[in-house]
């Protein structure tokens, strides 16, 4: 008998906080329910540069056709470091940034020359800018030759 009091008592117990733990789950539940409202998303706009400097060439003082060319040297004092001697490149009359720029490099090899887009120089259509040169881990020779142009 004294057994079967308390298996009533410890269901009644059990019972009870499994209502109690119901109640809390529930009533958090319940206030964290967020029902959404409607509100107003203002639309993405596009504003117009005025001062780009892609769409400020003036084609009509554009007489002769565009040219490019090269000068000068650079060393390399050790792999990572360089001394630039005047190495340029010299363009006029180029009409549009997205002129690309085409390196050949003798004796071939993984050399990283560079600008290789016109929208990477300076003051379009005229002018110059230096050059910029990468050597590869193991380069293959003590000594390269650079030529240039461009896409026209």
């Amino acid at each position: 008998m004294k057994r079967f009091i308390f298996l009533a008592i410890s269901l009644v117990i059990i019972a009870g906080l499994i209502v109690l733990i119901r109640g809390i789950f529930h009533s958090k539940l319940a206030g964290s329910i967020v029902t959404p409202t409607p509100s107003l998303v203002a639309s993405p706009s596009v504003t117009a540069i005025s001062n780009d400097r892609y769409n400020t060439i003036d084609y009509n003082k554009l007489k002769n056709p565009a040219t490019c060319s090269i000068g000068g040297t650079i060393t390399f004092t050790d792999h990572d470091t360089s001394r630039n001697n005047q190495a340029k490149l010299v363009y006029s009359g180029i009409d549009s940034a997205a002129r690309q720029i085409i390196w050949v490099i003798t004796p071939k090899d993984n050399l990283r020359v560079g600008p290789n887009i016109a929208a990477g120089l300076n003051n379009l259509p005229d002018g110059s800018d230096l050059i910029g040169v990468v050597l590869p881990t193991s380069p293959l020779s003590p000594r390269y030759m650079l030529s240039v142009s461009m896409t026209y």
